[in-house]
């Protein structure tokens, strides 16, 4: 099956890596039922909008993950996922589907991230983090160990979270506060 790529702004230049992919959509194209989808979308709303407008149908390719990251021991990446260069995610992690997780990015041990995550280059998630559905995190955000991350959250860039986020919303600063 062919593959594609969901996305055609700054995520999915960020890919120029993948070599085998045969198309490029937005949420103005049509679904082509005859490949299967890398999501390679930032913003998770626009993210969750564009898979409101294709079918149930769509297949997820299994996860691109680039050459240079190091994937420690029993570590599962979702369907559509992507994972750039220089990214460290180390033991006993699981990541959902269509996550996008940028350069540079640290997730360390015994995480459970959920659904269409996105880190931005330079995020980092200590150890023993659960995190929800649909959690975008800025450019060098934290999220400092042993925190819960309710579904629904843009962290902003730089925002460094010290304790449990458990109402959807923006946080920023340092530490993180709702916006």
């Amino acid at each position: 099956m062919k593959k594609a790529l969901l996305g055609n702004g700054g995520m999915a230049k960020e890919l120029s890596w993948i070599k085998d992919i045969e198309y490029c959509y937005d949420d103005s194209m049509p679904f082509a039922p005859e490949c299967e989808y890398l999501i390679a979308v930032g913003y998770p709303e626009t993210k969750r909008a564009i898979i409101r407008t294709i079918s149930n149908g769509i297949v997820l390719a299994n996860a691109e993950i680039h050459p240079m990251t190091f994937i420690g021991e029993n570590v599962i990446i979702g369907y559509g996922s992507v994972i750039c260069a220089f990214v460290s995610i180390t033991a006993d992690t699981t990541i959902g589907n269509m996550a996008s997780i940028n350069n540079s990015v640290t997730i360390g041990h015994d995480c459970k991230i959920g659904n269409m995550f996105h880190a931005s280059p330079g995020a980092v998630v200590s150890g023993n983090v659960n995190i929800g559905d649909c959690v975008f995190m800025g450019a060098n955000s934290v999220i400092k160990e042993k925190i819960s991350v309710c579904d629904d959250v843009i962290i902003g860039a730089g925002a460094i979270v010290v304790k449990d986020i458990i109402e959807p919303g923006k946080y920023a600063g340092n530490p993180a506060v709702k916006l």
